[in-house]
Formats: structure tokens, sequence, C-alpha cells
């Protein structure tokens, strides 16, 4: 049988380990998801041209021009939305098990078998939310799909209108919307940038909120004394003046800078257990941080994904 001591090292360490799972799976997560975004995005491109060649050839001379406002693409865009939203239920029902199989092993005993199982629940990972990490990965699911859609629908439109004008070929037409819109969803072209920035994004805010609303169930929240900001490699200046500080679960600067705070964000919260030995000191005074540390927060709650430039 294994001594206390013993325990608690076993403790600390799986508690690193874990915490490095999460950051690794952060990124695997953004990865997936910008080659969900990528086959969606170019999927709805390609019925937009299927209904444009049709509408652009069947249409009066005069009307040809207005031929590209015929098409609707809310179907396209309603069945983007749910792909997103289960392959983000699946990052938050991750993210939470992965918060629970960090907590001490006394808490993790009290917790249901149902609730600590890894594998995926039956009726889709959506359903295996809670309320509020339901409505987190709705609510970003459809502000991506619509962002997202609504700027390709722009770009289209906007390079349709200046060729209709220059040739009455719709297969130059389409050549020159080729030219426009491909480089942006090539995954070697410069412009693809903004689609890992999305999917990034959308992993890191609904895998850190996940991460913090599982630690405060009642349970969970009971065994916490205090959260540590971690990052073993901050780059922004919020991430580098914040790194290894300690506050209590009810200060509002702990609520005030939650993870993601910027693009690329790999920073997160990480819980102090009471009755752990090595729990650093709670910073008790309030955070005194510089114009230039807060003038680097770039991401907020239910920030705009956007993947195509309004040039």
């Amino acid at each position: 049988m294994k001594t206390k001591e013993e325990i608690y090292l076993d403790e600390v360490k799986r508690a690193s380990e874990l915490d490095e799972k999460f950051a690794k799976n952060i990124t695997k997560d953004s990865d997936k998801l910008q080659g969900i975004m990528r086959s969606q995005l170019f999927a709805i491109y390609n019925s937009i041209k299927d209904k444009l060649a049709p509408a652009y050839r069947n249409a009066p001379a005069s009307q040809k021009n207005s031929a590209f406002t015929q098409i609707s693409t809310q179907g396209n865009k309603n069945a983007y939305a749910a792909t997103l939203q289960e392959e983000l239920a699946r990052v938050a029902f991750e993210a939470q098990l992965a918060a629970k199989a960090s907590l001490p092993i006394a808490i993790r005993r009290k917790l249901s078998e149902e609730s600590m199982t890894f594998s995926a629940p039956r009726g889709g990972f959506f359903g295996a939310l809670s309320p509020k990490i339901r409505r987190l990965v709705k609510s970003q699911a459809a502000l991506i799909s619509e962002t997202q859609v609504y700027d390709l629908e722009k770009v289209v439109y906007f390079q349709f209108a200046s060729s209709a004008a220059a040739s009455e070929s719709i297969e130059t037409i389409l050549n020159d919307i080729d030219s426009k819109v491909n480089p942006t969803l090539v995954e070697d072209s410069i412009k693809a940038g903004n689609i890992a920035t999305a999917a990034g994004d959308a992993v890191a805010q609904v895998a850190n909120q996940t991460w913090i609303e599982t630690y405060f169930e009642p349970d969970a929240f009971d065994a916490i004394e205090s959260f540590t900001f971690v990052n073993e490699d901050p780059v922004s200046e919020i991430c580098q003046a914040l790194e290894g500080t300690t506050l209590a679960p009810g200060d509002p600067d702990f609520m005030r800078y939650q993870t993601p705070l910027h693009h690329n964000c790999k920073s997160h919260w990480e819980p102090n257990f009471k009755g752990s030995k090595d729990s650093p000191d709670i910073e008790r005074d309030g955070l005194s941080l510089s114009k230039k540390a807060l003038g680097s927060i770039t991401l907020a709650e239910n920030a705009v994904h956007q993947v195509f430039s309004r040039e």
C-alpha cells in the first residue's frame, strides 16, 4: 500500500501530465477543425457556383447581373453550423473529462462512473454537455457559420459583379471568382491563416470555458483553493504578465482574465487543491497590469471568427 507521500507525488505527476495533454489537445483539435472548416467552405462555395451558372445562363440579358441574388445558402449554412456544433461539442466533452480526471482521487470517487466515461455518448457529444456549455457551443458554431458564409458570399458577389461587367462568359466569370476565393481556402496559402486563427480561437474558447466550468461544479469547487495562470512559453504581453499569478476562485480578476486572451493563446488557469503542500501563495491585493499588457488582449467572449478579408 502506498504512503500518503507517494499518493501525493503520484497526484502531482498526474496533474502535470494532464496539464501538458490539455495544451496538446488544443493544438490537435484546432488542426482538425481547420480541416472541417476548409472542406465545408469548399462544399458551400461549389454549391454557390453550381447554382450561379444556370441562374446566369437562364436569366434574360437585362437581368444577368442580378443572377447572384437568386441564390440562397441558408441550407448550407445550417448544415455547416450543425457540423461545427458537434465537433466543438466533442472538444468540450473531452475538456470536461480532462478536468474531472485532474481532480484529487477522493473527489473522483464521488463522481458517477457514467460521468467519467471516455467513450462517445449515445446521441452525440452535444447532448452530454451541461446546459451552459451547450449554449456556448451552439453560439460559437452559429457565429462561425454565419460569419464565414456571409464573408464567402460577399467575396463571390463582388467578384461576380466586377467580372460580369467585363465579360458575358460565365466560364470566365467563374474563373475570376475562383482566383479570388481559392487562395483563402487552399491550405498552403497566406490567407488560409485566417482559417487557422478562427479554428484555434474557437477550440481554445470552448475548451477553456468548459475546463473552468467543470471545476465550478459543487463537488469539484469545494476542493479548490485557488487557480494559477499557466503558460510554459508565453508570447503576448498579457500572458507574460499573468504567468504564474495565483488567484482565489471568487476574485473578480480571475473571471476578468479568462483564457483565451488573444489569437493562438495557449494559456489556461490550473486549479490548486486544498491540502496540497505546494500550493502557491494567493495574490490578494489586486492585479496591476500595464497598458501594454492590457492592450495585447484581442479576444473576448463571442469574438467574430472572420476568415475572408473584407477588402
